[in-house]
């Protein structure tokens, strides 16, 4: 028996392996390394205490501030220049007025000239160090704003620390201080940026100051959606003014982060303290430029937001611009955006945005045993393209690759999103057996497609294909092996054992990876309008293809990670049962129903390949996770692995 060992990233035997690092309990890994008995441990113990995540209680973590940070708020240093800016910020935090929406500044020194106020008097009333002033009282829900014992104590307050010798209307301080946040506006690119953090994983809460004395009052409708926070806030539910020591520990323990992976965004410098006291890194900001400064904190941009994909920070999109001119038809001037799309193989694909026009590019990064050349997968997208098959027009290619370059081509762009639950909730009866129906259609007429018209050809059998298909997602397997996994090696066993020594199927063109995720869905026709990721397409044996597709039917819909439909009652739902799939496809390209004689094997076959790749997204999570805890996802993948192998055994006994 082996297991993984993440102090050394490979397989180690188990009693080997306990002493370092490794080992997984099903809902977390373990990586604390037993630095007595490593002998690399004494030169690395330092970085590998550093990496490793906190296994404390979430309280402990977010009552323990740093020490420069106790330090420089006892002695009265301004918390923003505090510390580093943590390596991995897992959340931010932001008051409303000031980083989000225009602050009543403009509005305050407007209002203190015209009733002849000294400037800065009112927000100075608003800052003094205290906790008793009638705007915090007001923020706590002690008073309401109508109250006169609220416009006298705030009077005072203007009195006593804005230094107002003048008789000044109230009202009018009281309207421009608390105006309300419907007529609140939005700085520009906010709602848009806040996409780009929530696509990172970053968690984010607001603060809204907020005052009433009834504590069952609603917030106010404010003018960004709620659902662009993990959490909002308000200052009088919790009883509590911004910049309150205990509202920023309800804040940490929502959020579920401790404060040092936290940077807290404010206008007003004197709310920091507290903030610093957590272990927060405080930014001070000014009127919208709250995306500017955010950026340079995160390391990467936040602009041009696109549904499924994160920053790219391995695009140089300068060397673009030449490709970009040559399709926009003159230079291309002001900002390119590129973002990532997460569901990748082979490529890394992008999204480009230049002058409002938007482009997707693919760049070959990673090698794959399975993957055809670049110039074998544009040669088939341009024949698929000129087949009815629903691809991407290639509209740029470069074949140019060095050390620093690698090649890529560039396609048109489609918006319409790809299938993410195979049940397309958003959709209705009629859509969903449409969207079906042209999955089957569209792969139909790329099977229909002779290979030479992509300039290929058939050099083996199915049988030969099918056998070399087994011994290419073994080889995957054992390399991305982290642990034993009993019904991979039964199923592999299997398979090479039954592969039939012929077929009626004959070898056409095929996709090579056809699932869910790869398929885009018109959202006005509820049709397929886009077929991605043909990394490994090429000459192979169609009905494989299919099969993968089909997999879906024997999948559990409550599996995680990857959801099928098996246990729902599909008529009611409108998706076509197994059979009504089966028979359209088979009727779509004239065959028979004799055709799937060895059904089981191929569906088999499909299983062992899904389960090999999700094996080898889990042992690239646990190669790139640097000694911290893995996302959920990532380990739900290692699950999910052994979970379809046994699916495929099970495969093995039935009958067609």
């Amino acid at each position: 028996m082996s297991r993984w060992c993440l102090y050394h990233r490979r397989l180690l035997p188990v009693a080997q392996a306990a002493r370092h690092s490794c080992s997984l309990d099903g809902s977390r890994l373990l990586t604390s390394p037993c630095y007595a008995t490593c002998p690399r441990a004494v030169t690395t113990c330092g970085r590998w205490q550093s990496n490793v995540a906190p296994t404390s209680s979430f309280r402990d973590g977010a009552d323990k501030a740093s020490a420069p940070a106790l330090a420089a708020a006892a002695a009265g240093v301004s918390p923003t220049r505090v510390g580093k800016v943590p390596s991995t910020v897992r959340g931010v935090i932001f008051t409303l007025r000031g980083p989000l929406l225009e602050s009543s500044q403009e509005d305050i020194r407007t209002m203190e000239g015209q009733q002849g106020m000294v400037r800065g008097a009112l927000v100075r009333a608003i800052e003094a160090d205290g906790t008793n002033t009638a705007y915090m009282r007001w923020q706590r829900g002690e008073v309401n704003a109508t109250d006169e014992v609220f416009i006298k104590a705030l009077r005072a307050d203007l009195r006593k620390h804005g230094h107002i010798q003048v008789d000044v209307d109230m009202q009018q301080v009281i309207q421009v201080l608390l105006r309300t946040y419907e007529h609140g506006i939005v700085y520009r690119g906010i709602v848009d940026w806040l996409k780009c953090l929530r696509a990172e994983g970053i968690k984010t809460a607001v603060l809204v100051d907020v005052g009433f004395k009834n504590d069952k009052q609603e917030i106010p409708q404010l003018p960004l959606g709620k659902d662009l926070f993990t959490t909002v806030l308000q200052t009088s539910r919790h009883g509590k003014a911004l910049g309150d020591y205990d509202l920023f520990r309800t804040a940490l323990r929502q959020l579920e982060l401790p404060g040092s992976d936290i940077v807290y965004m404010d206008p007003f410098r004197v709310r920091h303290r507290n903030a610093a006291r957590l272990g927060m890194h405080c930014v001070s900001v000014n009127r919208g430029n709250s995306a500017t400064v955010l950026s340079k904190v995160m390391g990467y941009k936040l602009e041009g937001f696109v549904p499924g994909t994160v920053a790219a920070r391995d695009v140089d999109v300068d060397k673009l611009r030449p490709h970009l001119s040559s399709l926009l038809g003159h230079e291309v001037q002001g900002t390119v955006i590129a973002r990532k799309y997460r569901q990748t193989t082979v490529n890394s694909v992008y999204c480009i945005l230049a002058e409002e026009k938007m482009f997707t590019l693919h760049v070959r990064k990673l090698d794959h045993p399975c993957a055809n050349s670049l110039a074998e997968e544009i040669r088939i997208l341009k024949a698929a393209h000129s087949h009815s098959v629903p691809v991407a027009e290639v509209l740029c290619v470069s074949n140019e690759s060095s050390e620093d370059e690698s090649p890529f081509y560039i396609t048109s762009h489609t918006e319409d999103e790809c299938i993410s639950d195979a049940t397309l909730p958003g959709s209705n009866t009629t859509g969903r057996k449409n969207v079906f129906e042209s999955i089957c259609q569209s792969l139909a007429y790329l099977h229909s497609m002779d290979p030479a018209t992509a300039g290929l050809s058939a050099t083996e059998d199915c049988s030969a294909y099918l056998r070399r298909q087994v011994e290419l997602w073994t080889s995957v397997y054992q390399k991305h092996k982290t642990h034993d996994i009993e019904a991979m090696e039964k199923l592999g066993s299997w398979l090479s054992s039954n592969i039939p020594s012929s077929t009626s199927a004959g070898m056409t063109l095929v996709h090579g990876n056809l699932r869910l995720g790869h398929v885009h869905v018109g959202e006005k026709k509820m049709e397929t309008s886009r077929i991605t990721q043909w990394e490994m397409a090429g000459v192979g044996d169609p009905l494989l293809d299919f099969a993968q597709f089909f997999l879906m039917y024997s999948i559990d819909h409550t599996l995680p990670v990857v959801k099928g439909l098996k246990g729902l009652h599909m008529p009611s739902l409108g998706i076509p049962t197994e059979d009504e799939c089966i028979k359209f496809y088979l009727d779509a390209r004239g065959l028979p129903q004799t055709s799937l004689t060895h059904w089981h094997m191929y569906l088999a076959l499909a299983f062992y390949r899904l389960a090999a790749h999700y094996q080898q997204l889990f042992h690239h999570a646990l190669m790139t996770c640097d000694g911290n805890l893995l996302d959920k996802e990532s380990i739900l993948a290692g699950r999910v692995a052994e979970h379809l192998a046994e699916q495929g055994n099970a495969i093995t006994s039935y009958t067609w």
